[in-house]
């Protein structure tokens, strides 16, 4: 079983962390990410200037490098890696995309990455370092139910039918759509529930 981390780079996610990174010539931003997902320890690093400017749209922008602790193989880093694209690219309405993948002393690039840097009405406040955290962390587990967390399994059985695959994966996205509303529910909530407090006073 490999210790290593795996590493990948990302493009097209504009939003901030919820850790501040302190640099060389006096400047800090908040760049950084680390999350708990299930039994992945993950790493989130945004690219300097994003976080510093005003995000701006268009074209494949190289923009986040993941670090994932606890991954087994290239193809489940390349699996987790994904699905955490998939979950950025909901929340950021953006088309967050791998741009290349590197773990024990492997690499490798998407032959023709494509994808659209968007950041217009967000699905959920990108820019809000810890709502973006309580996100990933809160809808992870929909996504890898237990059964996931043992040892991983590249090949599928060939006991389970292609209909089995496809019922299960259609059960995991109304979890996860479930879940996602809820939090959705509560921002809105808590920003209303901020609004009259502001009145009130």
């Amino acid at each position: 079983m490999s210790t290593e981390t795996f590493h990948a780079e990302l493009a097209n996610y504009l939003g901030v962390g919820d850790l501040r990174s302190d640099y060389p010539d006096g400047g800090w931003s908040w760049n950084r990410h680390r999350l708990t997902l299930g039994r992945y320890r993950v790493e989130l690093t945004q690219d300097r200037q994003i976080v510093a400017q005003r995000p701006r749209g268009g074209g494949l922008i190289p923009s986040t490098q993941l670090a994932i602790s606890g991954v087994r193989s290239f193809a489940e880093g390349e699996r987790v890696s994904d699905d955490l694209c998939r979950l950025l690219s909901l929340a950021a309405q953006s088309q967050v995309v791998p741009l290349s993948y590197r773990f024990g002393g492997r690499g490798r690039q998407p032959l023709h990455p494509m994808g659209q840097a968007i950041y217009l009405r967000p699905l959920l406040p990108i820019r809000d370092g810890a709502a973006m955290r309580t996100y990933l962390e809160t809808v992870w587990p929909p996504c890898y139910p237990a059964q996931r967390d043992r040892a991983f399994r590249p090949v599928p059985s060939p006991y389970e039918s292609l209909r089995d695959h496809h019922d299960r994966r259609k059960e995991i996205l109304h979890e996860y759509l479930l879940r996602l509303l809820d939090y959705r529910g509560r921002m809105l909530l808590y920003r209303h529930a901020a609004r009259v407090g502001k009145d009130i006073g």
